[in-house]
């Protein structure tokens, strides 16, 4: 965006900016691979023991 205006930044503030990026990508993997899990153990659990009775079809 800055190379669009005719900034140039210099290469540590680059660096820090695409470590920055990286950390937060690496957030939103573990986020979403812990909410898998927790998902997944819950309905591990909490599945009932017999199937649901068949119901009359709709009319």
């Amino acid at each position: 965006v800055l190379g669009w205006i005719g900034l140039k930044l210099t290469m540590t503030m680059r660096e820090r900016i695409q470590q920055v990026g990286f950390v937060m990508l690496l957030l939103l993997m573990g986020f979403v691979i812990t909410n898998d899990f927790v998902k997944l153990a819950s309905g591990w659990r909490n599945q009932p023991t017999a199937p649901p009775a068949a119901t009359a079809p709709a009319k």
